[in-house]
């Protein structure tokens, strides 16, 4: 019983995380279509492009997403590699550096 409990905990994180990614698009969206119509989708997907979560948005959207990864990755090569996540005060002092070059 714990690992069905324990895999729909994990089931709702990742749905939660492909709903902020969302929220985020549609808070910091620059069109109109994204902030007033939210016509948008997310998803988390796995290594091989596979759909593990997806957000409660436009869910219709998402249909052609694993043909468009394999697509992808066909031309690009196998194994897309993600960057490491950015350290965000790293990238702050680098921005405020290059500001005050240009100064």
């Amino acid at each position: 019983m714990s690992d069905l409990v324990t895999m729909q905990v994990i089931r709702y994180a990742l749905e939660q995380v492909a709903d902020e990614m969302g929220y985020t698009l549609v808070r910091t969206g620059r069109s109109t279509i994204i902030t007033e119509i939210k016509d948008i989708s997310c998803v988390v997907t796995d290594a091989k492009g596979q759909t593990v979560a997806q957000a409660h948005h436009t869910p219709s959207l998402l249909a052609g997403f694993e043909i468009l990864y394999s697509t992808v990755e066909t031309s690009i090569g196998s194994g897309i590699q993600v960057p490491p996540p950015l350290d965000s005060s790293a990238a702050v002092f680098s921005q405020e550096s290059a500001l005050r070059e240009e100064m």
